[in-house]
């Protein structure tokens, strides 16, 4: 393992069972998170985001599996340890939120209760010192009056403040990983930028590194210091931020940033990606993307393209990758409205 990454996946293959169909969520997935660096994972619903995260916490439900592939944290291959050393990492090591808080907090127990039930869970020491603690990560996060604060349920709280409790719960252990799973998405836009900027503190603070997990383009350039764009359990692209918007070559990235409303740019509607995602139980065999892509030809839908480098510390997963530029240039001069054909 390389020692300036603290996460490397490699060819991971997660699938899930029913009845007698075998679906693949993620697919030969491989990419790798840098120490104290902000890892943006983009893509539509359902194209594999959560289930790689859920995958590196081995917590795939009963029905699904890790098949294949390696998950290489700071010199531990997490596929091959026994689950009561995972349990360990979870929390310790590797810390993850998720989108709905209410859903991850209990609402019978007060948000101090929780967090420190998850520190008691990893320390030994004694319940007021957990409870101090406690407190002190509310504090940490922004929450004003955190000795009160800490004595409420979560249904007593805002959105953004039980987002805050999540993550004050994640750092409790001060892990080496957060994973935040769509952290922003069901609330508004101020409270938004507060989170995000929230994080990007805590990780400036302790070098944290963090998997940070959305389908909104305007996050991750916000955030981010590289992106992996994934479709239909692949990645597509990865570059560093700044490339992969400058440069995108990937035409679902492309898509994907076209998809985007801008002051900028008159037009009477928003650019479109035509068809839909193609399902992990009948999967396409070649690119993935064929169906909806306007650069495809029989290559396409007959071969899987493989991930090259396109550029320093950038990658893509298209065998047409340079027409992409022609194509962008297109869609900025608005000679085409949507992602049907150049």
């Amino acid at each position: 393992m390389d020692d300036n990454y603290i996460l490397e996946i490699k060819g991971l293959q997660t699938c899930f069972y029913q009845e007698d169909k075998v679906y693949y969520a993620v697919d030969d997935v491989s990419f790798g998170i840098r120490r104290g660096e902000i890892l943006g994972i983009v893509g539509e619903s359902g194209c594999g985001k959560s289930v790689t995260a859920l995958s590196v916490l081995r917590l795939i439900s009963g029905k699904g599996k890790i098949k294949k592939g390696a998950i290489e944290f700071d010199g531990c291959d997490l596929t091959q340890i026994r689950e009561e050393e995972m349990r360990k990492m979870r929390g310790r090591k590797i810390a993850m939120i998720f989108q709905d808080p209410m859903i991850s907090l209990s609402p019978v127990y007060t948000v101090g209760a929780q967090i420190q039930e998850a520190i008691l869970a990893h320390n030994k020491i004694p319940s007021k010192e957990a409870w101090r603690k406690a407190v002190e990560m509310l504090e940490k996060v922004g929450i004003p009056s955190p000795e009160s604060r800490a004595k409420e349920y979560p249904h007593q709280m805002s959105g953004g403040m039980r987002q805050r409790v999540m993550i004050a719960m994640a750092l409790s252990m001060d892990p080496k990983l957060l994973i935040a799973d769509e952290p922003t998405t069901a609330l508004d836009v101020t409270i938004q930028a507060q989170i995000l900027d929230l994080i990007m503190q805590i990780r400036k603070e302790r070098q944290m590194s963090v998997m940070l997990i959305t389908h909104d383009l305007g996050v991750i350039a916000e955030t981010a210091d590289r992106v992996v764009v994934m479709y239909a359990g692949k990645v597509v692209e990865s570059a560093d931020v700044r490339t992969l918007f400058k440069n995108p070559s990937h035409p679902y990235t492309l898509g994907l940033m076209n998809a985007l409303p801008r002051l900028d740019r008159e037009c009477e509607r928003l650019y479109t990606i035509k068809g839909t995602v193609p399902s992990p139980a009948d999967l396409p065999q070649g690119c993935r993307y064929a169906g909806r892509c306007p650069l495809c030809e029989e290559r396409c839908l007959k071969e899987q393209p493989e991930l090259v480098k396109v550029g320093e510390d950038h990658e893509a997963a298209c065998f047409f990758s340079k027409k992409t530029a022609e194509l962008r240039r297109k869609m900025a001069a608005g000679d085409i409205r949507d992602s049907s054909g150049i």
